[in-house]
């Protein structure tokens, strides 16, 4: 049975009129649009400080709750008045309209399922898709996600290249501070394991030793 649903619009505008190359600070340093960062509240994409002109963040959002779990959804776009070229371009914001962003997530327990999508608003080809499925059963916590990618080696006339990548993590905890971590990624599109990574960790708020 559904307990609960809900459909809400978002809509976003900023103007600025002034940049302050001279005062950049960590947190504007992201050169990414995702749908993580696009309707934050006091920065755009890492480029707050030095984006000039207005822009205009719009999207929709939806939940459903039910006792399987929750649904989830939200996609946006942004439009932007103005294109500086003296900046690096924003990545899935090279023109005045941004790529179209997605997020479909569901949730239950402890199993979380996420589904990103990344639409090119010029071509309307999928440039970046990745699947994550996360859990814990007991002492043990693990992950995998598929990751595919576009990577253009012209935009004007739609040349790229595919990548696809496949992660898989596990953490088991011997006790509330002793864990054994092991990770994998590989390169489909190459066959070529890109990470390995095994070990021994130790933590302790913040201290923290690996091994």
């Amino acid at each position: 049975n559904i307990s609960n649903i809900f459909v809400k619009p978002k809509i976003q505008y900023f103007l600025s009129d002034t940049q302050d190359v001279n005062n950049i600070n960590i947190d504007s340093d992201d050169s990414e649009l995702t749908i993580n960062n696009l309707f934050t509240n006091n920065r755009y994409s890492g480029y707050d400080l030095i984006e000039k002109g207005s822009r205009l963040n719009y999207g929709v959002e939806s939940s459903i709750d039910t006792k399987i779990g929750s649904f989830n959804l939200l996609v946006g776009q942004a439009y932007k008045d103005k294109i500086d070229n003296k900046n690096p371009p924003i990545i899935n914001f090279e023109d005045n309209l941004s790529n179209i962003l997605t997020h479909f997530y569901y949730n239950y327990d402890n199993i979380f399922v996420s589904f990103i999508d990344t639409i090119n608003s010029r071509n309307y080809n999928q440039d970046r898709k990745e699947l994550m499925i996360e859990g814990s059963l007991n002492k043990l916590k693990f992950g995998a996600s598929f990751v595919r990618l576009l990577n253009y080696t012209d935009k004007i006339n739609n040349n790229y290249n595919k990548e696809k990548q496949l992660n898989f993590n596990f953490s088991y905890s011997f006790t509330r501070k002793i864990f054994m971590d092991f990770e994998v990624n590989d390169n489909l599109e190459y066959n070529k394991i890109t990470l390995l990574r095994t070990g021994l960790r130790y933590e302790d708020e913040c201290f923290r030793i690996q091994a």
